[in-house]
């Protein structure tokens, strides 16, 4: 089609019926319009996809011939019926501007027809069978971005889980499993899927589930190994009893519901490569899945940190895993309809319905009744099993259990608990892994049911040590944890590192010196706006690449799994530090043996970038204190019964925080204090120490490093060395005072009995809104009272009488403020100062300093003739006239005054309230102030002499209109008339376009240089000026202001050593010359032709007329002295004399010498160019207008501005920061580049308006 591409970064599209994205090849944009008319059109802006849309539309014949009622109607597609390709597709914002009001329906089963701008169109449901050998099995796939839950999941590694109350919700859903669980004759148990009472019935879901099978099996059947997997899965379910066939079975409950269902594969599982998932969140008809009409319940699982920690006491440790622990659920029978699903071996057999029996993977509410049911299991035994109830309550992530015990013969007998009881329930415990041998064989390789346990004999395990323990490497024989990370991609993009840093798993944060580094780069990614697959900047690959490299390196790092290795003395030490980058807390246990031998164990460690909002480093080391205590607390949950609260000790670096946890809160900032609290109430302050930077491990965690480093680190692995030695030699802390963040405590005093200060008032310079600052006052006068223990009725909002109350009270204590010495000199009967004598002021009987005046004699209120006298730039001043503005609908200067008035006299009030109105951003921009700098410096290409049109300015007319030639009803087309006209002596030369090209400028250009020259420089504007114009303009407008038209313009000219300087965007007054002489042409041209219209010729003759009056017109003022030779004119510059010139006398017959006539030529010339210096340049010297600066503020980097659009009106104007300034060479800024979101504009600054805020 020859649309111009734009290639933009665009993501992936995801269509229907479709698993892998498509990337878009560009972005095009056009105007579609109906087949062989021109009007009406609508703009597009379009993806390129390198594949077409869909397969061909109809997908059969289609038998159009009996729908009469669309016999006589104009199609869209008139050959509808037959299956064609699609090769544009129009998305849903563009079917507005297409279709029209008419539409024509027919007998049921035939398609109604829809009027629109192409003619009709046809939609609906057709009634008869289609007989096609292709299935089309439609799937609408919503794709999410798996890298951001990936990140999501990295950062909730990183948090504290902190416990909460239920929700009414999960109460409820509580209540269901309390009522309706059951255990049957084999000890299993019988679950109730809890449905929420208020939900909507659930639609149709079968012929979904039929479509998504079709789908799955066309992928098997490409698949055999994973088509026998999957069928013997299923088969596997029927032949366990977990599924039963049930065609024709009717609902027992009313109601049923289909899952479409799929498989997974995990090559890294030790046992089930492949697994089938079920998806019970598919919508049926009504809109609503089995999801939605489910309680998901409360949270059960425990806390993998807290699991991994109680894993560390353990002597003898041991892990399995609860085989099929969903499956060996049962759903109760009346449930089970809700769970069906449609299944076959084989595309030849017909399409059977199935039940599943069991609690199902893939239902929102199977991870809470499994793990409920679990938990009823230990509480239903817990008196034939106490040990193994308490790890089934304590030891169990989801179905892992991580558990052991202090001696081999107690972890043997916890290890038969677990088997029996889990067997009790119909449970079999596999994946058995252990650090002793006799634990693992005692195993046995069937069970007394048959049950074959899984397990890796201890012989085997020396060659493969390594398992998964809750995500965590754990080597059994050497019981230790390990760390293996691989980088799987070679890319450098913001999705490549993200997805890369997300597979560090370290829940107990025992790499954080090397996972903050990955932070950080995060952080820098963000800040530095970087898109999905965008390259970062250079420092960013740097790093990353610094950092890959060594990511390996990571498979030499361990740390010991079991920390209690001596029970006589057991403390907690906790670290704490922050830098510009990050704050981080680092927890250790230090044991110590009965002969004095002394271990560190590094237990828990966390870290938190810095905000981006710069913080202050002793705000940033306050809030990795509170890290610290949090994880105190967490790892004192755990060992709580192990470790005396006596021997718990905080350390921090830093003396300000230091000071701060040891004074009372109430005498720091909210900040400090609210932090403070949460701190103390954690660990006490005499548990808090002293730690010298160098021997700080969280410092290392603050600041991260490369694994290189970290390998070497040793302060990080055991702590610092001092806690090795006696406490008696721990370092010693010198307690200091500090003012930072201190609280300003201002005592007000009861003005009757004492004088105020201009503290009293300094919660007034808080608030920048009036309402605001009485509200929060008035709370405060509330929480006085109730300090007071005043019983006074309270209702939920502040009452009209609080809220006046309270505002006169701010009065009162202003004034008392402001005009002590004034309140001091009327209570003595001596007069006030100059200020207010005129008033005559008064002391009123609540103390209030009021108007006197003339007029107390007349009828108005008492606050109308007495007002309450408030001060002339006082913030509560500024904010009552703020209030009164604005709630009187931004009333005027002298209309805010008036109403005033009637209960403030506000010294120079008139001046003040026309300063507070000047700085409303509202009124602002209703009538913003445009900026205007002086005029600047003429440009050296019009001040020094130079070949005509060496220099040129081009700028378009138009359109007109020609006739093709003189014979009647000859076709009439538009053309243009480009101008061009000589920098240096304003010579014109016109070119008549007769297309808005690139190639028609081009060959304008050429019919111009090859006359006149080629030119050295051409200037021009980007043709945004004339946007507002009237619409004859746009294609004009559309035309210049192309980038692939200036683009296209530059490389050509540069090919023929032409600059191209193009004008900032909406700057017509940059261009003032070759803008008057398009005004100067047109003067001519509308005069002389009027409404006529001219064929070509005559037009191009005209044009060539127009050219030789405007080169004839002087330069210079002209002189009333008749002595005066004739006036200078641009025509002097290009033949000697002016075109419109009566010929001289013939010299032809005359003979003077060659040479001399070659000088006199000379002569000539140099004549013109000296009288063009006397006189043209003086004639410009003087500025015609913007003589000073700007007005207003001066225009600076990071101002907010509002950018004019003459198109809309100034209320919808846009909000802009201006980013860069462009100054003259004169040091005046003209041209701003300003940042509205990502967008960059360029604008000169007569296009600005700054609002007053600053």
């Amino acid at each position: 089609m020859g649309l111009a591409r734009k290639h933009v970064n665009i993501p992936p599209v995801y269509g229907i019926n479709e698993n892998k994205p498509v990337y878009p090849k560009g972005l095009v944009s056009c105007y579609i319009t109906p087949k062989n008319k021109t009007q009406p059109s609508v703009q597009i802006d379009g993806l390129i996809l390198p594949k077409l849309i869909t397969t061909q539309m109809p997908s059969c014949q289609l038998p159009y011939k009996e729908w009469s009622h669309i016999k006589n109607l104009t199609l869209a597609d008139p050959h509808f019926f037959t299956p064609q390709p699609v090769e544009m597709l129009l998305g849903a914002d563009i079917l507005p501007q297409i279709l029209l009001n008419n539409t024509v329906t027919g007998p049921p089963g035939t398609p109604i027809a829809i009027n629109s701008i192409f003619g009709y169109l046809l939609l609906g449901k057709l009634d008869f069978n289609i007989h096609s050998p292709v299935s089309f099995p439609v799937q609408v796939f919503y794709s999410s971005v798996n890298d951001e839950f990936d990140l999501q999941r990295f950062w909730e590694i990183e948090s504290i889980t902190e416990q909460r109350s239920l929700t009414p919700d999960e109460v409820l859903c509580e209540t269901i499993f309390e009522n309706t669980h059951t255990r049957n004759d084999t000890g299993r148990y019988v679950v109730a899927l809890p449905f929420k009472p208020d939900a909507l019935p659930l639609g149709e879901s079968r012929d979904i589930a039929i479509a998504r099978f079709r789908r799955l099996e066309y992928k098997l059947e490409r698949n055999p190994p994973l088509k026998y997997s999957y069928h013997a899965c299923l088969q596997e379910y029927l032949d366990l009893d977990h599924m039963e066939p049930c065609d024709g079975l009717s609902p027992k409950s009313g109601g049923f519901y289909y899952i479409p269902h799929h498989c997974v594969v995990k090559e890294s599982s030790e046992t089930t490569k492949m697994r089938v998932v079920y998806d019970a969140g598919c919508k049926t008809t009504h809109g609503n899945s089995l999801n939605d009409v489910l309680f998901t319940g409360p949270k059960l699982h425990l806390d993998i940190v807290d699991v991994l920690l109680k894993f560390r006491i353990h002597s003898i440790a041991f892990t399995a895993d609860i085989k099929q622990m969903y499956r060996n659920i049962l759903v109760r029978d009346t449930d089970r309809d809700f769970q069906r699903i449609v299944w076959r071996t084989s595309p030849d057999e017909p399409i059977r319905d199935y039940r599943l029996r069991t609690v199902t993977f893939g239902v929102s509410s199977s991870p809470y009744l499994a793990l409920r049911t679990m938990r009823q299991l230990a509480l239903d035994e817990a008196t034939r099993f106490p040990r193994a109830s308490q790890v089934i309550i304590g030891d169990i992530f989801v179905d892992d259990i991580v558990s052991g015990d202090n001696t081999e013969a107690e972890a043997l007998a916890l290890q038969q608990e677990l088997i029996s009881i889990c067997q009790a329930a119909g449970f079999t415990l596999h994946k058995w892994h252990s650090n002793s041998p006799a634990l693992l064989a005692a195993v046995q390789p069937t069970s007394s049911h048959g049950e074959r346990h899984h397990y890796v004999p201890f012989a085997e395990m020396e060659n493969d040590m390594k398992t998964k323990v809750l995500g965590l490497q754990w080597n059994s024989n050497s019981d230790s944890f390990t760390f293996s990370v691989q980088i799987t991609s070679n890319k450098c993009t913001k999705r490549s590192i993200l997805s890369e840093i997300a597979r560090i798993y370290d829940p107990l944060g025992l790499l954080s010196p090397v996972t903050i580094f990955a932070k950080h780069l995060i952080q820098l990614l963000w800040i530095a706006r970087v898109d999905w697959d965008e390259h970062p900047p250079q420092d960013i690959i740097n790093s990353w690449a610094s950092f890959t490299n060594e990511l390996p390196l990571l498979s030499k790092v361990t740390f010991p799994r079991h920390v209690f290795t001596h029970t006589h003395s057991v403390q907690l030490h906790g670290f704490s530090d922050a830098s510009e980058k990050a704050y981080a807390a680092c927890v250790y246990l230090r044991v110590r043996g009965d002969m004095g031998a002394v271990d560190t164990y590094l237990l828990l460690a966390k870290t938190r970038v810095a905000p981006t909002k710069r913080m202050s480093i002793p705000r940033l080391e306050l809030m990795a204190a509170l890290l610290l205590s949090r994880l105190m607390k967490a790892t004192l949950n755990i060992y709580g019964n192990r470790i005396p609260r006596d021997q718990i000790y905080g350390w921090s670096d830093s003396s300000v925080v230091l000071a701060w946890l040891r004074s009372s809160p109430h005498e720091w900032k909210t900040f400090v204090s609210n932090r403070i609290t949460e701190i103390i109430s954690n660990i006490p302050y005499c548990r808090w120490r002293h730690v010298p930077s160098a021997d700080n491990p969280a410092d290392a965690a603050s600041r991260g490093m490369l694994p290189a480093n970290f390998l070497h680190h040793s302060i990080w692995f055991r702590g610092p060395h001092f806690l090795k030695k006696d406490e008696a030699t721990w370092p010693v802390f010198k307690a200091t005072q500090t003012q930072e963040e201190k609280r300003n405590i201002a005592i007000v005093s009861n003005p009757c009995t004492s004088s105020s200060t201009n503290d009293d008032v300094e919660i007034i310079s808080r608030y920048s809104s009036l309402g605001k600052l009485v509200r929060v006052t008035a709370l405060l006068f509330r929480f006085y009272k109730k300090c007071k223990k005043v019983q006074t009725p309270l209702s939920k909002h502040i009452s009209v009488t609080e809220f006046n109350f309270t505002l006169n009270r701010l009065i009162f204590l202003v004034q008392q403020s402001v005009f002590r010495d004034d309140i001091y000199n009327l209570s003595k009967g001596k007069l006030p100062s100059n200020q207010l004598r005129r008033l005559n002021p008064f002391i009123d009987s609540n103390n209030f300093v009021r108007v006197g005046g003339r007029i107390h004699k007349s009828l108005l209120p008492y606050e109308s003739k007495h007002q309450l006298i408030l001060p002339k730039k006082h913030p509560l001043s500024i904010l009552i006239i703020n209030y009164t503005h604005v709630s009187h609908l931004h009333a005027g200067a002298q209309s805010t005054q008036y109403i005033l008035l009637q209960k403030y006299w506000i010294l120079s009030g008139r001046d003040v309230i026309r300063q507070c109105i000047h700085r409303c951003v509202r009124c602002f921009r209703a009538c913003p102030v445009r900026q205007q700098p002086s005029m600047g410096p003429l440009p050296a290409s019009r001040l020094r002499p130079e070949r005509p049109f060496l220099k040129t300015a081009v700028d378009f007319a138009g359109p007109f209109y020609v006739r093709a030639n003189k014979v009647r009803n000859a076709k009439i087309v538009k053309c243009y008339v480009c101008v061009f006209l000589c920098m240096c002596v304003k010579a014109i030369h016109l070119e008549i376009v007769s297309e808005l090209t690139t190639e028609g400028f081009l060959a304008a250009l050429r019919r111009f240089t090859s006359r006149r020259g080629l030119c050295k420089d051409i200037y021009s504007d980007c043709g945004k000026n004339f946007i507002g114009c009237d619409r004859y303009l746009k294609d004009l407008y559309a035309f210049l202001r192309n980038d692939t038209v200036q683009g296209a313009l530059q490389n050509k000219t540069l090919e023929e050593g032409i600059t191209w300087h193009f004008q900032p965007p909406y700057a017509s007054h940059f261009g003032g010359l070759f803008e008057a002489g398009v005004k100067s042409f047109k003067h001519h041209f509308h005069r002389v032709v009027g409404p006529r219209i001219l064929t070509y010729d005559e037009m191009h003759t005209l044009l060539c007329q127009i050219e030789a009056v405007l080169n004839s017109r002087p330069l210079c003022i002209l002189s009333s002295d008749a002595q005066d030779p004739l006036p200078l004119t641009p025509s002097h510059f290009l033949i000697g004399e002016p075109l419109t010139a009566i010929p001289d006398v013939s010299l032809v017959d005359e003979n003077p010498g060659r040479l001399f006539r070659w000088r006199l030529i000379q002569q000539s010339v140099q004549h013109f160019w000296k009288k063009w210096s006397l006189e043209y340049l003086h004639e410009i010297q003087q500025r015609g207008k913007w003589f000073t600066h700007n007005r207003g503020h001066p225009v600076r980097e990071g101002m907010i501005v509002v950018v004019c659009d003459d198109n809309l009106p100034p209320l919808q104007w846009r909000l802009a920061r201006v980013h860069h300034l462009h100054p003259g060479s004169d040091g005046i800024t003209r041209v701003v580049t300003l940042q509205i979101g990502k967008t960059y504009l360029k604008r000169p600054v007569n296009k600005i308006c700054p609002l007053p805020i600053e």
